[in-house]
């Protein structure tokens, strides 16, 4: 027999601990492409179609706030009775 091996003989394996790291960070990497490019074809769609957020602020209703005030709303809750309404 022959004591030299050719080299296509030798096995050289990575740890089981390394192969599953390099999976676990090739499936987040195409994870996190795969939300990337999701958020920005939602974002395209909404701007072809011409959307256009909503308003947030409305100063007229900021009036409606002091109809009632804390104190009757809130003069109820004495003792252990839940609140009438």
């Amino acid at each position: 027999m022959c004591k030299h091996i050719p080299d296509m003989y030798t096995e050289k394996h990575l740890a089981l601990g390394f192969v599953v790291l390099i999976a676990l960070g090739i499936a987040l990497a195409l994870t996190f492409l795969l939300v990337v490019a999701g958020i920005l074809l939602e974002w395209y769609r909404k701007k072809s179609r011409g959307y256009m957020p909503a308003p947030t602020n409305y100063p007229d209703r900021m009036a409606n706030v002091e109809r009632i005030p804390p104190e009757h709303l809130f003069g109820n809750l004495q003792g252990t009775r839940p609140p009438a309404i």
